[in-house]
């Protein structure tokens, strides 16, 4: 459980998960399971009962990791997913998302989703 010893509630989050597609997890620090997901599916499932209602989370994710995937778990439990940075590395793109409740885009930033990415 990520979050045992995690109490209240907070209005911003970072989460630098190990996403790195692997067999099993081995080394905690970079294996993320099977599609790199593991880490990153427990967190989604948690993450909205530790942040205030106006709280706003970002996310470092792989390429890899199916961005679909994270904008559907994030939609289920009633937040947008939006990319707001990316890095291109050899072999994979990382992408930053923003994950929040707004439903309005703030103004200056540049949004990215699935349809058109």
């Amino acid at each position: 459980n990520l979050f045992q010893n995690v109490k209240g509630s907070y209005a911003f989050m970072v989460f630098n998960p190990p996403y790195v597609p692997t067999k099993e997890i081995k080394w905690s620090d970079t294996d993320g399971g099977k599609m790199g997901r593991e880490i990153i599916d427990a967190f989604l499932d948690q993450f909205h009962l530790f942040l205030d209602e106006k709280g706003t989370c970002y996310l470092l994710q792989s390429s890899r990791n199916s961005l679909i995937l994270t904008q559907e778990k994030a939609r289920e439990v009633g937040f947008e997913c939006n990319i707001v940075a990316l890095h291109d590395v050899p072999g994979e793109e990382l992408q930053v998302l923003k994950l929040s409740r707004k439903e309005k885009e703030e103004e200056g930033e540049e949004y990215f989703n699935a349809q058109n990415y």
